[in-house]
């Protein structure tokens, strides 16, 4: 049987770098695409699902402030025991209905009550549930109508059509974190350039459309692309795929899943061919999100946030926003920083003081950053009473 991830294109394997893309010098680059597609393939070969009855499985801890173990009985197969991820823990306390910080304070505190409380659910509540594991770990507790849509598999659809079509494009940033997959990408077409203004500078503002490819194989979201706009000046990023322009999602819903006699998951032939026809669908995204028409479209929604009441006391206005928008802490202060820094008071200037901030891997984590551009995209939907009541703060 050829290995998993035997399907992503081999030109890529072989030369192992990133020369289709021109490199960029931008927010966090994380990974090249070397290193994704070598972690991606590892991870194919190396993870294992299972579907479990419940009352097989049992929570252990063998010796006080060890961490937990989930332990499956085989039976005759004999019994196997996985370290549990903290993802994995808060899926566990989901489905038996434990208020997360309740069950996360305990197994801080009384790690006995959650064996106590667990273990006893999962023999009065008996269901069969899908363990997503990955080198002797725990890292999914999910539903065994999960459906299965892996990394390897998307990029064995996918990255042809991004590395070779017939759209131009270049490579922002890409990484593997224990939550998803994600892939930045840039349309440099000059004819898409979109002049936004000026920066305190006086050189010209200038935002460029791309897309941003995410996908989880551990239930933290579906297979997504959407739209990206990228501003040179200071090099942030900005999701913009939930403000009614094109952008692509596919759940990870599925039929139920039978287990053979060793909890391992009998073959779904149709699965791959399904597989493949859904990511297909890349090229029709890309095309889209690549069109003048809506490079234009989003030009004049970004020219718009230039033209909206400015702030009249930053501190107050960026603790309103910090509120509205879910900022934490310390992010709120580094936003604070660059607002006053760039001296643009404009909701334009917001939005770029809050995105800059996931430019550093020393300030935030990737998935962070990459929450922080998304909330970037959703102040650009802010309504004109939202806005005058973070400009007006006193």
């Amino acid at each position: 049987m050829p290995s998993r991830g035997e399907g992503i294109p081999k030109c890529l394997l072989q030369r192992g770098d990133d020369t289709h893309f021109k490199e960029i010098k931008i927010m966090q680059t994380a990974m090249s695409l070397e290193d994704l597609l070598g972690t991606v393939i590892t991870q194919s070969n190396t993870k294992e699902d299972l579907v479990v009855p419940t009352g097989n499985i049992e929570m252990y801890q063998s010796e006080i402030g060890s961490p937990m173990s989930l332990v499956i009985d085989g039976g005759a197969s004999g019994c196997r025991d996985f370290d549990i991820s903290d993802i994995a823990h808060r899926q566990i306390a989901a489905r038996l209905k434990i208020p997360t910080q309740y069950y996360l304070r305990l197994l801080s505190e009384h790690p006995d009550l959650v064996l106590m409380q667990v273990n006893e659910l999962f023999k009065r509540e008996p269901e069969s549930r899908m363990l997503r594991t990955l080198d002797g770990k725990l890292r999914a507790f999910l539903s065994n109508s999960y459906r299965r849509l892996d990394n390897d598999i998307v990029l064995e659809n996918a990255l042809p059509q991004i590395v070779s079509g017939d759209i131009e494009t270049k490579l922002l940033s890409c990484n593997v974190t224990d939550r998803k997959m994600y892939m930045k990408v840039l349309f440099p077409d000059d004819r898409l350039a979109q002049e936004i203004g000026t920066t305190a500078d006086g050189s010209p503002d200038i935002v460029r459309p791309g897309f941003i490819l995410r996908n989880s194989e551990i239930g933290q979201g579906s297979l997504s692309i959407d739209g990206f706009f990228y501003r040179s000046f200071c090099e942030n990023g900005c999701h913009f795929g939930g403000i009614n322009t094109v952008n692509f999602k596919r759940s990870h819903l599925g039929g139920r899943l039978i287990e053979g006699a060793d909890f391992s998951i009998i073959s779904d032939e149709t699965r791959a061919a399904e597989d493949a026809a859904l990511v297909g669908q890349t090229t029709d995204v890309l095309r889209a999100l690549a069109s003048p028409e809506l490079s234009q479209k989003m030009g004049d929604k970004l020219r718009a946030t230039k033209d909206t009441p400015l702030v009249e006391n930053p501190v107050e206005a960026i603790e309103v926003l910090a509120r509205e928008v879910g900022l934490r802490q310390n992010e709120k202060d580094r936003v604070l920083e660059s607002f006053i820094k760039d001296q643009d008071y404009s909701l334009w200037g917001a939005i770029n003081a809050v995105t800059e901030q996931a430019n550093s891997a020393e300030q935030c984590s990737y998935d962070r950053a990459t929450e922080l551009e998304a909330i970037g995209g959703k102040m650009l939907s802010m309504g004109k009473s939202s806005w005058n009541r973070i400009a007006q703060a006193a």
